[in-house]
């Protein structure tokens, strides 16, 4: 990608319903989105198209590593495209990731204290959350295995009732740690009014989610505030990735 405005699209096949795909550029180290030498872009963005070519959604936060994109959403049977632009500078190469997190069930109530929290094992994985009551808290218990690896949780939506897209997913992810600390914690940096906490890549934008020890850590999902309003009250799929670095 070394023109401005030059543009990519590839195809992608989805053949089973509600699958979580979840797309993810960095540069051609696989781990990072340098902008040093001999790299000097600015900003990348995502556009998720469906099999005419219009558009279903796109990354226009920049919610990946640095000026990288990032893109998550559940898709049913058939063909899409997903198209990668640059708006400035230039890039010598970049990986674009395609990946399909494991489904990890349901959440179990009442699951509303660290206490009772919900396992979601795996590197690369989600679950479909209810929050209809606008003063529910939700958690999850996660593993971090040894190495020093970083986190990701971001909230996507669960049905089609409420989205990211049109405001009406307002929430709050937060991070704690095995003796119940808080971390650190995120409300509206993914897209649009949806959360994501992020200590990938060397500079991460959370850095209390980067080079992890190991151990047990808690994710607690909740509305950004308890007020009964449809933006406060949603359906979610919480997708949790465990990186090096």
């Amino acid at each position: 990608m070394s023109v401005v405005g030059d543009r990519d699209v590839f195809e992608v096949s989805v053949a089973n319903p509600d699958t979580v795909v979840q797309f993810v550029t960095l540069d051609p180290s696989g781990k990072d989105c340098a902008t040093g030498a001999p790299y000097s872009m600015t900003s990348m963005q995502l556009t998720l198209l469906g099999s005419t070519g219009s558009e279903i959604t796109s990354d226009g936060s920049n919610s990946g590593v640095g000026p990288c994109s990032a893109l998550s959403y559940t898709l049913q049977p058939g063909t899409y495209y997903i198209q990668v632009d640059k708006s400035s500078g230039t890039l010598a190469g970049y990986l674009l990731q395609v990946r399909f997190p494991t489904s990890g069930g349901t959440e179990t109530e009442v699951n509303d204290t660290l206490e009772a929290a919900n396992p979601l094992t795996g590197i690369r994985s989600y679950v479909l959350g209810d929050h209809q009551v606008s003063t529910d808290a939700d958690w999850y218990r996660i593993t971090i295995p040894p190495g020093g690896p970083s986190l990701r949780a971001e909230i996507i939506e669960g049905d089609a009732l409420e989205t990211c897209d049109s405001n009406g997913i307002d929430s709050t992810l937060t991070l704690y740690d095995s003796a119940g600390t808080r971390l650190g914690d995120n409300g509206d940096t993914d897209r649009n009014y949806c959360s994501v906490i992020d200590g990938t890549g060397n500079s991460p934008v959370d850095s209390f989610a980067h080079a992890l020890a190991a151990g047990t850590y808690y994710l607690q999902v909740r509305s950004y505030q308890t007020a009964s309003t449809p933006d406060n009250q949603f359906n979610y799929r919480m997708l949790v990735t465990i990186r090096y670095p």
